[in-house]
């Protein structure tokens, strides 16, 4: 029977060894066979690829089209426009948000994202600052880089399959990787998004008793 199971952990820190983390706190649930999969916050973090929102310098450009975007986006803040400005760029951004706006009268959602690409669909903003656990709730939390190569070196340290997960109530993305997982399988699998950033403390889950995750 597959199970996704939750792994309660302590707040995660720009300093923190992730391996060790991770070794740490699924050394009795996960083994050989089983993929664990960790929120994409995680990865983003000990990368240091965070910016304190209040810290930010946010252009009018950026106050401005945040006014349309819904309050599910990270791009509805100012501060999370901002950063989609900062990761992609002034064109693509004015591009992705006027091409979007007009699609979306047709009925046609995500052409902004398709345009501004998946650094700026991964991008997690400060919001009202109830959506993660303090400190990082009054940051903005940027798309990790070379997730594939983490992965890797990861499973090398804990010796069990790694997928670096954006998982929301809307969608499940495999971002990166170990070698032996199947993505597309791992983020059907996770599709109900098991991950809890706030009280529930488990950027962690534990895929077990489903070889379908990983590669034959």
């Amino acid at each position: 029977m597959i199970e996704t199971i939750p792994v309660k952990t302590r707040t995660i820190m720009e300093d923190d060894d992730l391996a060790e983390v991770i070794k740490e706190y699924t050394k009795d649930v996960a083994g050989p066979g089983d993929v664990i999969a960790i929120a994409q916050k995680l990865a983003s973090i000990v990368q240091h690829r965070t910016v304190h929102a209040p810290s930010m310098k946010v252009s009018r450009t950026a106050r401005f089209l945040s006014r349309f975007v819904g309050p599910a986006s990270s791009q509805h803040s100012p501060e999370g426009m901002q950063a989609a400005i900062d990761e992609a760029g002034y064109i693509r951004v004015v591009m992705g948000a006027f091409i979007g706006g007009l699609t979306r009268l047709v009925g046609r959602k995500g052409d902004f994202y398709r345009i501004t690409g998946q650094k700026v669909a991964v991008i997690d903003d400060a919001g009202d600052g109830t959506g993660t656990i303090p400190p990082w709730n009054e940051y903005v939390i940027l798309a990790p880089l070379d997730v594939d190569a983490m992965a890797e070196d990861i499973k090398r340290k804990v010796g069990v399959d790694i997928a670096i997960m954006d998982c929301s109530y809307v969608a499940s993305t495999t971002l990166g990787a170990s070698d032996g997982v199947d993505k597309d399988k791992v983020a059907e699998l996770l599709k109900a998004n098991p991950f809890g950033n706030f009280d529930e403390m488990t950027p962690i889950v534990v895929i077990k008793g489903a070889p379908e995750a990983l590669k034959s």
